[in-house]
């Protein structure tokens, strides 16, 4: 997710240059008495948990709306972060900025327990999972006095132990992302780029250099081949990187974004900010396709694991909103048909629009499935002359 107490500390900084100097301040970048920083689904799109500025974290039934379970950390849960691999697994640090003090902490929430818990006197406002469930990283540094080591831990998460440390430079990695295959971390940084590391060796790959102001936010798409990064007011700027190449391939502008989530079909990028409405952009087609209007700033954003949903929150509010994908761009209708005289795959949007033939074999191609991240069809065929199962890519 993103480093939203750093955040504060440099809007706190904007907003002493303001009284100085007179220069203004969108009073919307200002937190609200009761804010949600941190949302995310677990893996099943059953759970949703909510980190508050209040130092509470709820565990939201998705299909009722109701409020399962409240967890009370004593500093504020900046990142939270379901398990990849689990649905009853979460994961939140939380930080207190006063006194410069974190603590990382897994839960199993079916049954109250805590599988990991590390504590220190740095800040981490920043974690993510390895795809497998197994490991967790955080983003350490010290945030209040500017000095210390600014490094990136990765823990076994099931003994506690920290495995590994990843160096960075003298400046904060405000938010870290673990690539899809495993392989690779990405950070955002103060120093305005984004740093992929190999997490074998703890080196840097490469560096997306770019933006010109704090990188907040940074995330893969499902299939690993992009990183979509935003960074602050001095930018305005929500840019798409080629992961293997480090090409920035599609600028958006004139977005302050603070989180940033992908479309299961890598397509389409939904973010949250400092407006009152939600951008929804099409990184094939580099252009914003829809909006979601809202009384005010949003803080938080995700987009559900099966692509069907929205979860948003509103700052200032202390309620979780989940809306239906936008029609244009939610999961097309998978089936087969024989419509053209041979059984083959198809899929077609919500509203019956845009029926589309995917397979095109002599043999009989049936029951279609989705992977869960939509990325992929399975179907069975025997076109290899007996009844076997097949996969392929969903390029929709």
């Amino acid at each position: 997710m993103l480093a939203k107490l750093m955040k504060q500390a440099r809007l706190l900084i904007i907003l002493i240059w303001g009284l100085v100097f007179g220069i203004g301040v969108d009073s919307h970048l200002l937190a609200q008495s009761e804010t949600a920083y941190s949302i995310t689904w677990n893996h099943s799109g059953t759970k949703l948990a909510v980190g508050y500025n209040t130092g509470q974290v709820q565990i939201l039934d998705t299909a009722s709306g109701q409020v399962q379970q409240t967890f009370q950390f004593p500093g504020v849960p900046v990142d939270v972060e379901w398990s990849p691999t689990d649905p009853h697994i979460l994961a939140v640090t939380a930080t207190d900025p006063g006194r410069v003090q974190f603590v990382v902490q897994v839960l199993n929430v079916a049954t109250n327990q805590t599988i990991m818990m590390v504590e220190g006197a740095e800040t981490i406002d920043s974690i993510a999972w390895s795809p497998d469930g197994n490991y967790l990283a955080g983003a350490k540094g010290f945030l209040a006095s500017g000095f210390g080591i600014r490094y990136i831990s990765i823990w076994q998460v099931s003994t506690g132990v920290e495995i590994k440390i990843i160096p960075f430079k003298e400046e904060d990695v405000t938010s870290i992302a673990w690539s899809p295959d495993g392989g690779r971390i990405a950070g955002g940084s103060t120093d305005m780029n984004i740093t992929i590391w190999d997490v074998n060796t703890g080196n840097p790959i490469r560096t997306l250099a770019g933006h010109n102001d704090v990188v907040w936010a940074v995330a893969w798409s499902p299939d690993g081949s992009k990183i979509a990064s935003s960074s602050g007011v001095f930018d305005r700027a929500v840019r798409i990187w080629d992961a293997a190449t480090g090409q920035n391939i599609v600028t958006f502008t004139n977005f302050i974004v603070s989180d940033l989530s992908w479309s299961s079909n890598n397509r389409y990028i939904v973010a949250a900010g400092t407006d009152d409405w939600i951008p929804i952009w099409d990184v094939n087609a580099g252009q914003l396709l829809d909006t979601i209007n809202s009384d005010r700033p949003i803080r938080t954003v995700a987009w559900s694991p099966d692509g069907a949903k929205i979860a948003y929150a509103r700052e200032g509010t202390d309620s979780v909103t989940i809306i239906p994908a936008p029609t244009t761009i939610s999961s097309p209708i998978l089936f087969a048909s024989s419509r053209d005289g041979n059984w083959e795959l198809y899929t077609v949007q919500p509203d019956g629009s845009s029926p589309t033939r995917l397979t095109n074999h002599p043999a009989t191609d049936t029951a279609p499935a989705w992977s869960p991240d939509r990325s992929q069809i399975a179907f069975t065929s025997e076109r290899d002359g007996s009844k076997d199962i097949y996969t392929m890519n969903a390029d929709w």
